[in-house]
């Protein structure tokens, strides 16, 4: 981005110097080489994009359970189909794990004593 706004900074100085015909032609040429450049660097993304591996397509209702995998370190984590409602993926939980609105815990009986004040 620098050296783009430097040469864009080079150019409105120098092509006004060179007067209008000559400006005319500089910016012609540039403007040719520049469409070429744009050219050759679109070819080349529709090259990786189609060396890309292509995303599989949604598929409908549940989906097959994973394969076993021995690759250390490689993670697999899908959800696909129509999905209702929060989803959880995790190498491990620990603890207890509320989806939704947590219900209350009945209270405890030295809780319960200490509502109803001292035993009479």
């Amino acid at each position: 981005m620098i050296a783009t706004g430097l040469v864009m900074v080079a150019l409105g100085v120098a092509l006004p110097m060179a007067g209008l015909d000559d400006a005319d032609k500089y910016a012609s040429v540039l403007g040719a080489f520049t469409g070429v450049a744009g050219l050759a660097l679109s070819a080349y993304g529709v090259v990786l994009a189609r060396r890309a591996p292509a995303e599989a397509p949604a598929q409908e209702g549940p989906s097959p359970p994973p394969e076993p995998d021995s690759g250390a370190g490689r993670v697999r984590n899908s959800v696909s189909g129509t999905v209702h409602g929060p989803v959880l993926q995790a190498d491990t939980f620990t603890g207890p794990i509320t989806i939704g609105t947590p219900r209350p815990c009945p209270p405890s009986d030295e809780a319960a004593g200490e509502r109803e004040g001292p035993a009479r």
